[in-house]
């Protein structure tokens, strides 16, 4: 009788999925395993069923854990299916473990350990990976190409220092997603998140090298792989100290290996809004180097008040012609207010300079930008938390509204947190281009937040994050090549594609309601990605994807 039973709750449950986080829980974090029915597979459960979870050894298969699983609930904005969830945050003996619904699914098998460190480890490198202007060979990996773009790039169009078709010395940078263009905005936002979680949780990457060619100089490896896109920077600032705003060709290659990709490249027209990035990015540079690289520091300050100077100058330079991205993406921002307030705390914050601070006063008496999880569009959100965590001699009414928006933007985005049956604060409807970097980027401001006034469930929601993008979502899907027991195979990545050899650690963009290929329907909300090549608004990666990745792995490979 009782094996009649068990069959037949299986037998309701077929479709069912259990999701964990498919790399796995640190110890002392909280731990859930989620049951997910889709919509119309729970019409066979009957009312007041609970179902047991079992954790068990991977090994001996060995139950350590069980428990009656909480629900049902209907994710009723999000996904529309019905969730039930267990608690295992007891178990905290280090491992590998199954969680299993007692006559129903199994989970992949996941680790109890010291896991974020891999997840950090993975994301951080995948930036050496993806440097440009470098013959690659990695004996980790089996990532290899030649010497590519070394002739990077030329001038596309006459401006006061240089006539179009004059080659500047602009090798190096990153490649900044599936395609090889560099890009101006998104380099400097990248810079400035993965020099945010250094300075944030050196004790993350202290005890593993990212094993670069840089290794063991006496830099962490992090600054070391942030200094390549610096220095690619510095290559960008015209002599005024305007900065150009991307490098690439006038076609998008195929799916080609980059030493392929033999088109000349050009370096694209200046723009305030890339200008005034930079400066931030060199600002922060600056302080984070100084007990490093003293020279490197000055360097990057330098740079950082000679773009100011042109800033100063300047009103907004935001000019995309449509003929300048038939190769490259246009990452058009209509507005550098955001960009010019980052850029100024970051150099009072170094310098102690008044013009610095008048500048952030002036804003905060005609209007301050936008507090906005961190992005290409608006990285504002860094200058918040920088003046208040370190400006320790601003004005005190400048710094309680500031103080304020960070935490009013953290409880909004925990209120939609709560609305959502997998954990992301996206609702329905509102999975756009990059949802993934979005869930992440949101978990940034929890814990910015957090880090103001403690809040265990702030950090909690900022863990859900890592669960979401790692496997507790309605496809059971890693959103990171390489990590997890289904991860990305497919990325919209052109040297994945030449090569067939993977570069782990990025994190592709993820459900889009918003398809521009024939790879997935249109609002399809959690469920709008496909695993093909094909699919780039949903399978691709790129740098400034892996940045909140990499912030918020590091938060919590600190514990």
């Amino acid at each position: 009788m009782l094996a009649g039973s068990v069959q037949t709750r299986h037998d309701l449950l077929q479709g069912a999925q259990i999701l964990v986080n498919q790399v796995g829980y640190h110890p002392a974090t909280p731990k859930q395993a989620v049951l997910a029915l889709a919509p119309g597979t729970a019409a066979g459960i009957r009312p007041g069923w609970t179902p047991t979870l079992q954790i068990v050894r991977a090994d001996d298969g060995q139950v350590v854990w069980e428990g009656t699983m909480a629900g049902p609930s209907e994710d009723r904005l999000v996904s529309g299916d019905t969730l039930y969830r267990a608690d295992f945050t007891s178990l905290t003996a280090p491992g590998r473990y199954v969680a299993q619904v007692v006559g129903g699914p199994r989970s992949p098998e996941f680790a109890i350990g010291p896991v974020y460190r891999d997840v950090l480890y993975a994301a951080a490198r995948s930036y050496y990976l993806q440097r440009c202007g470098v013959a690659i060979d990695d004996p980790i990996t089996g990532v290899s190409h030649a010497l590519d773009h070394h002739e990077d790039g030329y001038v596309l169009v006459d401006d006061p220092f240089y006539r179009a078709g004059t080659r500047l010395e602009a090798t190096g940078g990153w490649h900044d997603a599936g395609d090889y263009g560099k890009y101006v905005t998104t380099t400097a936002v990248t810079a400035a998140q993965l020099l945010k979680a250094y300075e944030l949780y050196p004790q993350a990457f202290a005890d593993g090298q990212l094993h670069l060619p840089e290794s063991g100089n006496g830099v962490p490896d992090i600054l070391d792989e942030v200094r390549w896109g610096l220095e690619w920077l510095f290559r960008m600032q015209r002599p005024d100290g305007a900065v150009y705003h991307k490098l690439a060709g006038l076609r998008w290659p195929g799916m080609i290996r980059p030493e392929q990709d033999v088109q000349r490249r050009y370096v694209y027209r200046i723009t305030t809004q890339d200008t005034a990035k930079a400066a931030a990015a060199w600002a922060m540079a600056a302080r984070i180097f100084a007990p490093f690289d003293a020279a490197f520091a000055r360097k990057a300050l330098a740079a950082a008040e000679q773009a100011w100077r042109f800033l100063a100058a300047s009103g907004p330079i935001l000019d995309y012609p449509a003929e300048d991205n038939s190769g490259s993406g246009p990452y058009d921002d209509r507005d550098d207010a955001d960009d010019r307030f980052w850029a100024a705390v970051e150099l009072w914050v170094v310098t102690g300079r008044a013009e610095y601070h008048d500048y952030i006063a002036r804003m905060a008496r005609t209007g301050l930008p936008a507090y906005a999880p961190v992005s290409w569009v608006n990285p504002a959100a860094l200058g918040y938390f920088d003046y208040v965590t370190l400006g320790q001699k601003g004005d005190p009414a400048i710094r309680a509204r500031l103080v304020q928006r960070i935490l009013e933007g953290a409880r909004s985005v925990f209120q939609t947190y709560e609305q959502s049956g997998y954990g992301v604060p996206i609702l329905a409807g509102s999975f756009h281009w990059g949802s993934n970097k979005e869930a992440l980027a949101k978990g940034m401001l929890l814990l910015f937040a957090h880090h103001l006034e403690p809040r265990p469930e702030y950090e909690r929601a900022a863990l859900a994050q890592l669960d979401y993008v790692l496997g507790v979502n309605p496809l059971a899907k890693s959103y990171v090549t390489g990590l997890g027991s289904n991860p990305p195979r497919n990325p919209h990545h052109r040297l994945v594609k030449a090569s067939g050899v993977m570069v782990p650690g990025l994190l592709v963009g993820g459900p889009n309601d918003h398809p521009q290929t024939k790879a997935i329907r249109p609002h399809m909300g959690p469920r709008g990605y496909a695993d093909v090549t094909d699919s780039y608004e949903t399978n691709e990666p790129a740098i400034d994807y892996n940045a909140p990745l990499v912030f918020v792995a590091a938060h919590f490979a600190s514990l």
